[in-house]
């Protein structure tokens, strides 16, 4: 025989017996390479939209920060990071845990870019003597000058680093040329419409590459096969959907990062 509080309690242990518990989504982190761009576009798409919940992923974007994304992924604070691949190249030649898993960008973006006016600069090999606006890498010099050499000159020509101020310094003339992301500065420039010219990379002896990639760790993907997958497989939902939709897709990004992207 059971009294009233006995019989209540064994209703409310079947009940919750009877009840699922409810599945935590697992986490994934990916960090940043810079602060939020185009090229991240398809993070923020995956996550607005579903596409990682329904993949029961728990997905955190975080924070662009000094360290760069591929210091965070080989020494596991994140399980993901956008790379490019310089760096991606230059870190797991010294040793760094670091695996390409998606190309975002599956085409180089970068190019050699003067302004349109300048009717000395046909070729590369006109480069030869002028004045080139950097930012301060070693692969520029080697990278112009596999450009100039093999259009037939001799890759000599001045270096003033200016960082981000090459731009500006290129638009006055006090520099003859720079290099820029089409995707960035070129549509910039277009919008603005300022007329320039360029010399794609590839055309003039140089590989053409994945610019922008997400990576991951060795130890990371085979600790974590199917999440690793499920992440790629939600995050290209997130890409194509950027691609079908770029109004939608722009949108989204920028709702998510009002306060840095105030140029639609």
């Amino acid at each position: 025989m059971f009294n009233r509080r006995q019989i209540i309690a064994i209703a409310m242990a079947a009940s919750l017996a009877a009840t699922p518990a409810f599945a935590q989504n697992t986490p994934v982190s990916i960090a940043l390479d810079w602060t939020p761009n185009t090229n991240h576009i398809g993070l923020f798409v995956a996550q607005a939209e579903g596409y990682y919940s329904e993949a029961d992923l728990d997905v955190t974007i975080l924070p662009y920060s000094d360290t760069a994304a591929g210091t965070l992924v080989a020494n596991r604070v994140a399980d993901f990071g956008i790379l490019g691949s310089v760096g991606l190249y230059t870190q797991r030649a010294a040793g760094a845990d670091l695996v390409a898993t998606f190309a975002v960008t599956q085409t180089e973006t970068g190019r050699v870019v003067f302004n349109a006016d300048r009717t000395d600069i046909q070729r590369p090999a006109d480069l030869d003597g002028l004045t080139y606006g950097g930012f301060g890498s070693a692969w520029e010099t080697a990278l112009i000058n596999t450009i100039i050499r093999h259009d037939g000159g001799e890759g000599a020509f001045e270096t003033v680093t200016l960082g981000t101020s090459a731009y500006e310094a290129l638009a006055n003339g006090a520099v003859d040329f720079t290099l820029e992301v089409y995707t960035w500065e070129g549509v910039k420039a277009e919008l603005e419409g300022t007329a320039q010219r360029a010399f794609r990379y590839a055309d003039f002896g140089v590989p053409d590459e994945h610019t922008t990639l997400i990576g991951s760790s060795q130890a990371y993907l085979d600790a974590n096969a199917e999440t690793a997958a499920a992440f790629i497989a939600a995050t290209r939902r997130g890409y194509a959907f950027a691609v079908d939709h770029p109004e939608a897709a722009a949108d989204i990004i920028i709702a998510a990062n009002a306060d840095v992207l105030t140029d639609r």
